[in-house]
């Protein structure tokens, strides 16, 4: 379940941005030959769902179904008892929500029914969209047609709500990472204590959800186990502030972090804007961008050229697996080289 800072803040985020994403996805209606389209998340992956809605649920499930003419309807798998909690995230009518709880997917394909004619064709979009519930789709006479790399196109855009809300996130958990990872290799805390003491800092700051991994020499990352660590290790630290990610990686051994922080520095200063390699190396370092992390990046590899913009905001990883070392990073891309935000 998701926690921490659940309201909305429309100053970061106003209804007219909202609108104008959704239109970006409309606008790709015809060249998929769809009438509507359905973006779905969930507690664990709504990163669709929260760009384009404004809703990352913070228990079970949630779909919203956008007509051709940008008006939106929610079917969620929660109750209607949280519908003025998702009608403030949204900015939805509560009129226009059905908290259907566990029979999501019957009221999507009621809705489907009296509102588009048999066979029409319907956009899915959610990189986790379930089976079972595109199954319902077709079974009630509609075409499941997919839209979610359109949709994450769309979105990697990283438009000025975007870019507002996870800069002030990232000086948020900076703060609260910090102070929580003072003396770590020497204040006699097990690693779970550790990683509790984070988790309970960025929460406090603010955070909506957190997952923090703990990975020894081999680079094998698992739930942080109740005891002393004994040699050096690395803390992976996946935030989220209201609704979007960010990651930070530190190894416990100040000297095994600075040894990686002068790699990361010296590739940051030559970084630009435009083409280059996702994946490089320096002697037995290995540096990976990742365009933009997002709530499944423990799945991200790196591969093949991207195109960086200025003001993209995009996440950093340096690696020598020699050592055992791994640190992570957000950075935003400048014209005068990339510039470290967390600086932790």
């Amino acid at each position: 379940m998701k926690r921490g800072y659940m309201e909305r803040n429309s100053a970061l985020l106003p209804d007219e941005l909202l609108v104008f994403r959704r239109k970006k996805l409309i606008e790709q209606f015809e060249a998929f030959g769809v009438d509507a389209a359905v973006v779905y998340g969930d507690v664990a992956d709504a990163d669709e769902l929260h760009y384009f809605v404004n809703l990352a649920p913070y228990w079970g499930s949630a779909t919203s179904i956008i007509g051709k003419d940008g008006a939106q309807t929610l079917v969620t798998g929660m109750t209607a008892r949280v519908n003025f909690w998702v009608s403030m995230m949204s900015g939805v009518d509560k009129a226009a929500i059905n908290g259907a709880g566990p029979n999501v997917n019957k009221a999507l394909v009621g809705y489907l029914r009296e509102h588009f004619g048999e066979g029409a064709s319907i956009g899915i979009v959610g990189d986790y969209f379930p089976d079972d519930m595109l199954a319902a789709i077709e079974a009630g006479g509609f075409k499941g047609v997919w839209m979610t790399e359109a949709a994450r196109e769309i979105s990697a855009a990283q438009d000025a709500g975007f870019q507002e809300t996870l800069l002030q996130g990232i000086a948020l958990m900076n703060e609260a990472v910090s102070k929580s990872l003072e003396g770590a290799e020497t204040g006699g805390r097990t690693l779970r204590h550790i990683a509790a003491d984070v988790e309970y800092a960025c929460r406090s700051a603010g955070a909506m959800d957190a997952l923090l991994l703990a990975g020894g020499r081999d680079l094998q990352f698992r739930n942080a186990p109740d005891r002393a660590a004994g040699e050096p290790w690395t803390l992976l630290i996946l935030l989220q502030y209201l609704g979007e990610w960010m990651v930070i990686a530190r190894n416990s051994d100040p000297a095994l972090n600075r040894e990686a922080f002068a790699v990361r520095d010296a590739y940051l200063r030559e970084l630009r804007p435009g083409e280059t390699a996702a994946v490089s190396s320096e002697k037995e370092w290995n540096l990976e961008l990742c365009p933009m992390v997002r709530s499944d990046h423990l799945n991200y590899r790196a591969e093949g050229a991207i195109t960086l913009v200025p003001g993209q905001i995009i996440g950093l990883r340096v690696s020598n697996r020699e050592q055992g070392v791994i640190i992570e990073d957000m950075v935003l891309v400048r014209e005068a080289g990339g510039k470290l935000l967390t600086v932790v």
